[in-house]
């Protein structure tokens, strides 16, 4: 019974950690701008990308609150990116 406890123990601990730390669309703006910056060559490419970048994310993301974690979608024309994000600044893109 011990080890079930404490393996429950973990699995709320972790639920909870989880739904603190659920990433808010800011949060996913932030880190898509830092990565577009990190991609340019240049300081002009690197200062537009944060500039011009962040109003068009903003417009063209939405994000669905699973409370655990979040689905964010970016639609680019006819085709959307999904990225999974949970732990405020961890997003791995699904598709």
């Amino acid at each position: 019974m011990n080890r079930y406890l404490r393996i429950l123990l973990i699995i709320v601990l972790l639920a909870v950690i989880l739904f603190i730390s659920n990433p808010e669309k800011n949060h996913f703006i932030d880190w898509a701008v830092k990565k577009a910056e990190r991609q340019s060559s240049s300081e002009l490419e690197s200062f537009l990308g944060g500039v011009v970048g962040r109003p068009l994310l903003n417009v063209a993301t939405s994000r669905d609150n699973y409370y655990l974690f979040s689905i964010f979608r970016v639609e680019k024309g006819t085709e959307d990116s999904i990225f999974l994000g949970f732990f405020r600044y961890v997003f791995i893109q699904i598709r």
